[in-house]
């Protein structure tokens, strides 16, 4: 962990101490392995939250639009985010996530692809599935609520559910697409329950 993720993350759970951030579900985040997180994102505070929710760094994926303001590409690289297009398959942001992950690293990623507000889900891409797949690791599920209250402090109703994590199993005689597809799916239910 580097000191400004370390210095940001330790001043980011003071906050959320003081908003009165309630996380449910601590015991199913997996110890001494890495892991995929997936959850909704209704707001530009949901990575703040996602960070905070976890006892260790959590490594981004984010738009690559925010690469080209160069303040935020210098914060954003130092605090180890991987930028991906999101309108195209961006295979090579994939592949370096799927070695971040082998290297011991976990990864943050909002499947939706950008800020969702209208209280139902999205269609999700495929990325998490793809880098939890190639890495072999698990993928937490995460449903975040009222995560834009997180700088309004006296609402005090930000709150986090984490799911059991979930194993990608690929049964014989599916190909790679329905695999993906049913994984995608039951992601989806899993955020939508949590989220409920």
């Amino acid at each position: 962990m580097n000191a400004l993720y370390r210095f940001a993350q330790g001043l980011l759970r003071f906050w959320s101490i003081l908003v009165g951030l309630k996380i449910e579900g601590k015991e199913h985040i997996p110890i001494n392995e890495p892991f995929v997180i997936v959850a909704n994102h209704t707001s530009y505070c949901d990575p703040v939250i996602m960070g905070v929710s976890v006892p260790f760094p959590v490594t981004f994926m984010a738009k690559e639009e925010f690469s080209h303001n160069q303040f935020l590409k210098k914060l954003f690289t130092s605090l180890g985010v991987v930028f991906i297009k999101r309108n195209e398959a961006d295979i090579l942001a994939l592949k370096l996530a799927v070695n971040l992950v082998k290297e011991g690293r976990s990864i943050g990623i909002f499947p939706e692809g950008r800020r969702n507000l209208s209280g139902t889900l999205m269609d999700f891409k495929q990325g998490g599935i793809f880098i939890a797949y190639k890495a072999n690791v698990k993928i937490l599920p995460m449903g975040i609520k009222n995560s834009s209250h997180l700088v309004q402090f006296w609402h005090r109703d930000v709150s986090v559910r984490i799911g059991t994590p979930i194993n990608l199993i690929k049964q014989d005689g599916k190909n790679t697409q329905e695999f993906m597809d049913e994984y995608t799916k039951l992601l989806k239910q899993e955020i939508e329950t949590l989220i409920s």
